[in-house]
């Protein structure tokens, strides 16, 4: 075999194998979407009002102005930022009703110097299936 048939060989082989690659990966990504459409139909997502838009919320009326909460009883040592945070977490979950009447230190376990993060994510990457 000479020189050029070589190169030649080489060349057939380079693009049939990178042919072959992309012709598997597009197949691949069409298997996935696929996959994804099936799962999200059987999961019922289904849209609103039919046209691919959400129904638009029904208008609420605003109700009369309300005295404000107290201020919630603030362990010394934690920030206002903190407590903000919390209050803006509890409203989100539990709605405007509820309200935080105190924010204080969690006490840390004796036995465990770990904090209670640090547990939490031993036992959820520890957890049996």
């Amino acid at each position: 075999m000479n020189f050029m048939e070589e190169v030649q060989l080489s060349l057939v082989v380079l693009f049939a194998g990178l042919i072959v690659v992309f012709a598997m990966l597009v197949f691949l990504t069409l298997i996935i979407k696929l996959y994804g459409n099936l799962i999200h139909g059987a999961t019922g997502s289904k849209k609103e009002n039919g046209e691919g838009k959400p129904a638009a919320p029904a208008a609420q009326p605003v109700p009369a102005a309300q005295a404000p909460a107290p201020a919630p009883a603030v362990e010394e040592g934690i920030p206002l930022e903190v407590v903000a945070a919390i209050a803006a977490a509890v409203e989100s979950v539990y709605g405007e009703n509820a309200a935080v009447t105190g924010v204080r230190r969690a006490p840390r376990a004796k036995r465990s110097p770990r904090s209670a993060w640090a547990a939490a994510g031993r036992l959820e990457n520890t957890r049996p299936f």
